[in-house]
């Protein structure tokens, strides 16, 4: 029988980053990405030729320049925030009256610290018990299911399996809307200038949707909560789809065609958030105030905000930790 007292390990899992924003680093970093099955479900006759033909031996020259536009003195934002998220939210877990003591650690799905990297240092320290917290608000199977096929990938061959426990994800989680909407109250002030509110969230492709994937309403009903909760008409909001590639259609609208769009139709300021983001990363800081900002602005747009992730802030502390709690005494109170 396993002690009472026994350690649990928690991972918290982002997607991921090259270790440099240099092209071998990139190039390493995408190999593994886009050979997920998970992340292109192209058939892989058809797609590893596209990949090793096309996109590694050109794509990460073109990316040099953006991920060193981003890099932080502490490396790649993704994983630095990711990491001070866990350390903040084991301090504030220290200060629960737990039954059982816990150590938070930072995993990236892609990338290092691996999962499997992540679980083998808590083995070391005798944590054979794990739970595992996919940083992606809404559940996709190019995200948190990717980070189980990890998770199961880095336990197989465990002679000490412990007790596993999955989030799966957090998308209407009243914590998690609450940061969302005090993020926005920051930014109120627009609103009185007639700018619209713009929740891009990552988007995936069509044909993922059409096989059962339930991503695309899990993030239509979190930025309808986040509204509702702002105190939002309905004609002050939008929810778009940003970062597809390739020429197969991804869902719709797209966060850049409709930027491009709104100043032709009198809206010139928008204030733009990426709920489904835990942490700043290429996608928001190059993606979306960059390049997005440029689109807006360039056909017309007076002014462009966009809000931060909640990164490491106390709010996205609480919403992790009470995350952990709700599932820690959930399953506590099953077992007894």
């Amino acid at each position: 029988m396993r002690k009472s007292n026994a350690r649990l390990g928690i991972l918290l899992v982002n997607l991921g980053t090259p270790d440099a924003p240099t092209a071998a680093s990139i190039r390493r970093y995408l190999r593994e990405f886009l050979s997920d099955p998970r992340v292109v479900n192209i058939p892989r006759l058809v797609w590893l030729p596209i990949l090793y033909g096309f996109i590694l031996p050109f794509r990460p020259k073109r990316l040099v320049e953006n991920y060193a536009a981003i890099w932080m003195e502490e490396g790649a934002p993704i994983r630095h925030y990711t990491a001070k998220l866990a350390q903040k939210v084991e301090a504030d877990l220290e200060s629960e009256p737990l039954s059982r003591p816990v150590r938070v650690l930072s995993a990236m799905t892609y990338g290092n610290p691996s999962i499997r990297q992540t679980i083998a240092s808590l083995r070391e320290d005798g944590i054979d018990d794990l739970m595992v917290v996919p940083l992606f608000p809404q559940y996709s199977a190019a995200t948190t299911a990717a980070v189980f096929d990890k998770l199961a990938a880095a336990v197989k061959h465990s002679s000490r399996l412990g007790d596993l426990r999955f989030v799966d994800d957090y998308f209407e989680s009243s914590q998690y809307i609450h940061a969302l909407t005090k993020s926005l109250e920051v930014q109120a002030r627009h609103l009185d200038k007639g700018a619209k509110i713009i929740f891009s969230f990552h988007g995936i492709p069509k044909a993922q949707e059409k096989a059962g994937d339930p991503y695309p309403k899990k993030c239509f009903k979190t930025a309808e909560l986040i509204a509702h909760s702002s105190g939002l008409n309905d004609d002050q909001w939008l929810t778009t789809f940003q970062s597809r590639f390739g020429p197969a259609p991804w869902l719709q609208p797209y966060t850049d065609k409709t930027l491009e769009a709104l100043p032709a139709q009198g809206i010139r300021r928008v204030v733009v958030v990426c709920p489904g983001f835990a942490t700043d990363c290429l996608e928001t800081l190059e993606e979306i105030q960059v390049e997005n900002r440029d689109i807006f602005m360039s056909a017309g747009g007076d002014e462009f905000t966009y809000i931060p992730a909640l990164n490491d802030s106390d709010e996205h502390v609480q919403v992790i930790s009470q995350l952990i709690l709700s599932r820690l005494y959930r399953n506590e109170s099953l077992s007894q």
